[in-house]
């Protein structure tokens, strides 16, 4: 469950260089469900760790910057130190989400296509309208094979159906 983070983060792009990266914000633990999750994940571990038989099995146990663990945070000190130490290990997705034109938070269409452009398109995990639980990799791949589908498609005479062996993937 921790996997499905409520979280939302920020992409901004700054300039039209390309060789500049965009600002990515995660905003790691901005949801109160995600701090709440953080928080049961600490008692949890602390009362794990502060049996005696895992005690004596696993030593002193420190944070990342060697400091002991603490065994009595309060939620606000958790909060912080929770902050201090996550990290993203998961997959960046949802930040052009696709949708109906008249949803306010889609970017790109059902095939694909960005919003108020031409010839732009977006084939990747940030089309997801939400976040996955797991390794987006499959869902990425039929996304690209679809997407190319669709551009091959786009350039042939109007009326053709997709292919089926793309169908079969997609149902």
């Amino acid at each position: 469950a921790l996997a499905q983070v409520f979280s939302r983060g920020k992409v901004a792009v700054r300039t039209s260089d390309p060789g500049i990266e965009p600002e990515v914000d995660a905003a790691l633990l901005s949801d109160p469900v995600d701090r709440l999750r953080s928080r049961l994940l600490y008692r949890h571990l602390s009362d794990l760790i502060s049996r005696p038989h895992l005690r004596d099995l696993l030593g002193p146990v420190t944070d990342e910057d060697g400091r002991a663990w603490d065994f009595r945070m309060t939620d606000s000190e958790v909060d912080r130190w929770a902050q201090s130490c996550f990290r993203p290990a998961q997959h960046y997705s949802s930040t052009c989400r696709m949708g109906r034109a008249d949803n306010p938070v889609a970017v790109v269409d059902p095939e694909c296509r960005v919003y108020g452009t031409q010839g732009l398109r977006v084939a990747d995990s940030s089309i997801f309208p939400s976040i996955v639980r797991a390794d987006p990799w499959l869902t990425e791949a039929v996304i690209g094979r679809r997407a190319a589908e669709l551009i091959t498609l786009s350039k042939k005479p109007s009326g053709l159906l997709a292919s089926k062996q793309t169908t079969e993937i997609l149902r």
